[in-house]
């Protein structure tokens, strides 16, 4: 389960261990978070995906799902992670009012 603290910046690093070759892009997507953002591609192995703090910082303490899609090089796409557990912690402390 991946957790997530309410207005904090995310990364995850996603390693594709076969088939990298045959991806064109891949997505990350949160129904209840309302995102849909396409991952950062590091090398020909490696994304990245970035939830900054304004996309974090309206959550309340939930748990919800995520899924990771791959839109391949043919135009098929194929949901790699299908309802990933994820959970927004609530933000408890502060650091200068934030």
């Amino acid at each position: 389960m991946m957790n997530i603290v309410q207005g904090d910046s995310f990364n995850l690093t996603i390693t594709v261990e076969s088939g990298s070759e045959l991806i064109e892009e891949l997505w990350f997507s949160c129904k209840k978070l309302d995102l849909c953002k396409q991952c950062t591609k590091v090398d020909d192995t490696t994304y990245i995906i970035t939830l900054n703090t304004q996309e974090t910082c309206n959550c309340t303490d939930y748990y919800t799902t995520y899924d990771i899609t791959a839109k391949l090089k043919d135009n098929q796409i194929n949901t790699v992670i299908y309802n990933g557990q994820l959970r927004v912690l609530k933000k408890e402390n502060v650091i200068n009012g934030n």
